[in-house]
C-alpha cells in the first residue's frame, strides 16, 4: 500500500511541475498574441486616420467595436475621454489610457514602450504627422515582437527543464 501512495505523490509532483510550465509558458504567448493584434490595430487606425480621414475621437469608436479585450476597452476609454472631458489634453489621455491597457493585459511597459511617444505626434491636427509616427511605431512593434519570439522560444525551453527540475528535486526529497 505504501508503494501506491508514493507513486501517486511521485506522479501529481510531476503533473504540478508540468502544469506550472504550460502555465508559464501560456502567458508568454499571450503576450506575443496580444503583441501581434496591437501591430493589426494600429494599421488599422492608420487606415481610419489617412484613408478614412476620420478624426481621432470617431476612430477610436470605430476599433472599439471592431477589436478584442483589452484593446476593445482602451479605445472605448480613450473616445469617451476625448468626448466628455475636454480639459484634459490629448497626451494626458492617451497616457492615462495606455497606462490602463497595460494594467488589463499580458503586455509591460516595455512591450509597448512605443505606444507612449505617440500621445504627442498623434495628438495634432496634420494627417502626415500622425501616419508617420504610427509608421515609425509599427515598425518599433515588429521589431520588439520579432525579439520577444526569440527570447520566449530560449525561455520557453529554460521553464520547462526547471520545472522538470524541479519537480525530479521534490522527489528526491521525498523519497
Amino acid at each position: 500500500m505504501e508503494i501506491v501512495v508514493k507513486i501517486t505523490g511521485a506522479v501529481l509532483i510531476l503533473m504540478a511541475s508540468s502544469y506550472l510550465a504550460l502555465e508559464i509558458n501560456k502567458g508568454m504567448t499571450k503576450e506575443l498574441e496580444q503583441l501581434k493584434g496591437l501591430y493589426n490595430i494600429m494599421l488599422k487606425l492608420k487606415s481610419e486616420l489617412y484613408y478614412l480621414n476620420n478624426p481621432l475621437p470617431e476612430c477610436f469608436l470605430h476599433l472599439s467595436k471592431q477589436v478584442d479585450f483589452p484593446f476593445d476597452k482602451w479605445f472605448y476609454e480613450m473616445y469617451e475621454s476625448m468626448s466628455k472631458e475636454p480639459d484634459e489634453t490629448f497626451g494626458d489621455i492617451w497616457v492615462r489610457c495606455t497606462t490602463n491597457l497595460i494594467d488589463n493585459s499580458a503586455m509591460s511597459i516595455e512591450d509597448v514602450e512605443g505606444l507612449f511617444e505617440l500621445k504627442d505626434k498623434l495628438g495634432c491636427m496634420d494627417r502626415e504627422v500622425q501616419e508617420k509616427a504610427i509608421d515609425y511605431f509599427l515598425i518599433q512593434a515588429e521589431e520588439m515582437r520579432k525579439q520577444l519570439f526569440l527570447e520566449y522560444s530560449q525561455r520557453k525551453k529554460v521553464i520547462i527543464t526547471l520545472c522538470a527540475f524541479v519537480g525530479l528535486m521534490t522527489l528526491i526529497l521525498l523519497f
